[in-house]
């Protein structure tokens, strides 16, 4: 018997790179060949598979596919071919191919001489589970323990088993199959370390607990492993993908869990949606919620604004689900429940808001006032495609109710008693402006001011935007700037606020700023219009673009924030040619980061064409004029008015101008984002009915108002309509007023119990204005 001499292996194919754990074997035999002793070893992907003790080998491999498993066989001898053959000791999870099932191994060198023999035998695996490869070579038996599984346990379970308690379980796919736990804290550091399992369950073990921080956020993963005949854990190379914050590399993609988010994805415990009611009594109203998991107490919290400041109602004891508290007629109210936690933190419920009516109905009001508004017949009266600036506003501050007229270069605040009549006028002077932007009255007590600067040459450096912010009582405070430079999908602002309207909304300390803009010149020469959005810091008046949805060009803008989601309507002509709306989420900051791209959007961005237009070439024409948004529990609304288009009315369909236009509802599920279409006119195109431009008025998270006037052709007759919808936008009441006239030109305001708006008109040579007031339908 010759002494045995180490070879090196030379050149061999590389083969699918996902195959699994590889190790290192040189084998020994006494009888390799007839006469001759010699080295064999075992390949996949050019690595040598691992050799045991007891001189078998261990092999890793995934379900599935055709596997290639090469064998070198080094020695010195006479023969030029050594006959081979394979089987497998399960064939229903490990099978041989046919052809690779015997053959002989071929020589390569001259006789006498070293020489190296190799072969390639190919099989497939079906199944989770342990079989083996026996192979017989010349007159040596081999044997190769395949493990077939695969990388990761993705069909597992996380529930809250209890405070601070994660149940985690799984199907077992194998009784063979046991599981490594790797967990990791959010924010936890490993120095690059590959972290050890936080728990190993035994083969055959579907489910294990683990006591974890009840608010903090984990990623885990569960790598399945098998024992060997030495008692040894295998399993595959799992270190290929990316885990939690990209430090690490993990086959797969960990699962991103939170133990108060899992509590809240049961209905019936769910934290958001935790206040169940809300009924009006006597003396205020009672509100009722269900018992939220692992609660030691409750805070009821209230705001009459909806994104405004919750201030505390009532404490409750973790056996209380309802709380009564008192309230003032005619207020639509707002709550948030609380929820107190053993450790301290707290959590909110998202806000459900009930109006509050008046003992008596509120009698309708047409007041003769001295506001000084100027005439306006609707958002698009100035031009025929877009709408313009709104120029007067209202809001209501300490119960009185306010407002804001823009006169060029001044804003001026009228004070209103109960009748309607102006009790005080207060004039703010604005710094010199090319263009008006918009105003609105915070939920934080402050006025915000917005107005522009022409920027002909394209300059990036100089001022185009200015918003002021004002205190209650309108003592200026802080100022944010912007300039030319900035960008938004395309470079630049020249001319703003025109061909739009500037709208604001605000969630805490986020203010948010939608409007047009016209950029500077691409490189057909041309000054392109699109909308724009800017997000404000109000604690130091900062800023930076707003992550929004691009629509070019943008005719008319309308934001809205609830419960930290901010709702965006455009009337667009070209991209798209649509009514659209678009959905903007802060993305889960437990949310797996991406690593490819960690500098991407913060948001997440959801649109749809609520009311897509035809798509002939008319330029800006639309034949739609947006007249307003709102959202409700379940939906977001948007009314407006327009020619048929897709939407068939008396049997006729079509964009052309000469067709007369009704008016709108488009009601859209927040979730799914598939659109109910409503006609709440339906007088014949061909013929044409007057019918003014509508606005939509929230009275509570269910109830809407959608104000419009008819009229006859010759204006006589006017008729203001108000038609009353739920949440889903099916019509509760309506009802039609004499001698009132409503154009859309400005937002109406609810004011105890009713809803508040004025009117500015010409009789003769004469202005004369308005003020109007109906009251609420029960």
């Amino acid at each position: 018997m010759s002494n045995q001499k180490p070879y090196t292996k030379k050149g061999k194919l590389l083969w699918i790179a996902i195959l699994a754990v590889i190790f290192v074997l040189f084998q020994k035999n006494d009888r390799l060949m007839a006469q001759e002793t010699g080295e064999i070893t075992f390949y996949v992907d050019d690595e040598r598979v691992k050799e045991n003790p007891d001189g078998s080998f261990d092999f890793v491999s995934v379900r599935g596919g055709e596997i290639p498993l090469f064998i070198d066989v080094a020695g010195t001898c006479p023969e030029n071919e050594i006959p081979y053959s394979v089987k497998s000791s399960d064939e229903s999870i490990l099978s041989v191919k046919p052809e690779s099932a015997s053959g002989t191994l071929y020589a390569f060198g001259r006789r006498g001489e070293k020489k190296e023999y190799s072969l390639g035998v190919y099989f497939f695996t079906s199944a989770w589970g342990k079989a083996d490869l026996i192979f017989r070579i010349g007159e040596s038996t081999f044997t190769v323990h395949v493990y077939i599984m695969d990388g990761t346990l993705e069909e597992f379970r996380i529930k809250k088993a209890q405070w601070g308690t994660a149940d985690i379980s799984w199907d077992a796919p194998s009784p063979l199959c046991g599981a490594l736990v790797y967990i990791r804290q959010k924010g936890e550091n490993y120095g690059g370390k590959v972290p050890d399992p936080a728990a190993v369950a035994k083969p055959g073990q579907s489910s294990i607990k683990l006591t974890l921080s009840q608010r903090d956020t984990y990623a885990l993963l569960l790598v399945p492993y098998m024992l060997s005949g030495q008692g040894e854990r295998i399993c595959q190379d799992y270190m290929v993908g990316p885990f939690f914050t990209g430090e690490y590399y993990w086959y797969g993609s960990p699962e991103i869990f939170n133990l108060k988010k899992l509590a809240e994805q049961n209905e019936e415990t769910c934290i958001a949606s935790a206040i169940t009611a809300i009924d009006n009594q006597a003396r205020g109203q009672k509100v009722s919620w269900h018992a939220v998991e692992d609660a030691i107490s409750y805070q009821l919290l209230r705001s009459d604004m909806e994104n405004g400041s919750y201030k505390k109602v009532a404490d409750c004891d973790a056996s209380k689900t309802q709380a009564a508290v008192k309230a003032s007629r005619g207020n639509c109210y707002y709550y948030r429940l609380r929820v107190i936690y053993p450790d301290g933190s707290f959590e909110d419920s998202q806000s459900r808001g009930l109006y509050y009516p008046m003992k008596k109905t509120p009698k309708k009001k047409a007041v003769a006032s001295s506001i000084n508004q100027t005439p306006k017949k609707g958002q698009y009266s100035e031009w025929k495609n877009w709408s313009c600036a709104d120029e007067t506003y209202y809001y209501v501050k300490d119960g009185k109710l306010h407002v804001v007229v823009v006169e060029k270069t001044k804003l001026l605040d009228y004070t209103l008693s109960s009748k309607l009549k102006v009790k005080n006028k207060k004039t703010i002077r604005l710094p010199k402006h090319d263009t008006w932007g918009a105003f609105y009255h915070g939920e934080d007590g402050n006025n915000y001011v917005a107005f522009g600067f022409l920027n002909e040459n394209d300059d990036p450096d100089k001022e185009v935007i200015r918003i002021v912010q004002y205190s209650g009582t309108w003592k200026k405070k802080k100022t944010c700037k912007i300039k030319g430079g900035v960008e938004f999908v395309f470079p630049g602002i020249w001319d703003q606020f025109k061909a739009g309207n500037g709208r604001m909304a605000m969630d805490g300390d986020r203010l948010v700023l939608l409007c047009p803009r016209g950029m500077f010149a691409g490189e057909d020469g041309v000054k392109h219009q699109s909308n724009i959005g800017f997000d404000i810091n109000t604690k130091n008046m900062s800023f930076q673009v707003g992550e929004m949805y691009y629509v070019s060009h943008s005719f008319n803008q309308f934001v809205r924030f609830q419960d930290g989601v901010l709702y965006q309507a455009d009337h667009g002509d070209a991209y798209p040619r649509a009514v659209n709306l678009a959905i903007i989420k802060p993305k889960d900051p437990d949310e797996e980061p991406d690593v490819l791209y960690p500098d991407s959007s913060k948001n997440q961005i959801e649109s749809t064409q609520v009311f897509p237009f035809t798509q002939d070439d008319k330029g800006n024409y639309t034949g739609t004029e947006l007249g307003g948004m709102e959202v409700g529990t379940k939906h977001v609304l948007m009314t407006g008015r327009s020619v048929p288009h897709d939407q068939k009315i008396s049997g006729v369909k079509g964009d052309e101008e000469t067709l007369g236009r009704n008016i709108f509802l488009c009601v859209t599920d927040k979730k799914e984002k598939k659109t109910d279409f409503i006609w709440l006119t339906g007088y014949d195109p061909k013929k044409g009915k007057p019918v003014s431009e509508s606005r939509i008025i929230k009275v509570s998270e269910d109830r809407f108002a959608v104000l419009f006037s008819t009229s006859k052709k010759n204006g006589s007759d006017q008729k203001l309509h108000y038609v009353l919808v739920d949440d889903s936008g099916k019509i509760l009441k309506k009802k039609t007023y004499r001698n009132m006239y409503f154009t859309g030109g400005v937002q109406p305001l609810l004011y105890r119990g009713s809803i508040f708006w004025s009117e500015s008109f010409y009789e003769g040579i004469s202005k004369k204005v308005m003020c109007y007031s109906i009251p609420i339908l029960e």
